[in-house]
């Protein structure tokens, strides 16, 4: 799936942060955060929480850290080639 979006100044910001914080590429990112977030859902079974204090957000950096995807059989066969451009 190919995703293009504008982000205000503020989303820009922290989805770089957080992509230099997980030292991954964009899209591993955000298929972390969607898989976070589909997982929280389900377990949970309710709305996704903001987080919004410092202590919230260094706790959801920390869970993100750990999630793995299994990036084998993925549509991108050479995703590290693929997304070269995206980690600058």
């Amino acid at each position: 799936m190919h995703i293009e979006a504008e982000l205000d100044d503020i989303h820009s910001q922290q989805l770089t942060l957080l992509q230099q914080q997980l030292q991954k590429p964009l899209p591993e990112v955000l298929a972390t955060v969607i898989e976070w977030a589909a997982n929280y859902q389900r377990q949970y079974n309710a709305p996704l929480a903001v987080a919004n204090t410092e202590s919230e957000r260094l706790a959801a950096l920390a869970y993100l850290q750990t999630v793995k995807i299994d990036w084998a059989g993925k549509p991108i066969e050479d995703r590290n080639a693929f997304y070269d451009d995206a980690r600058g």
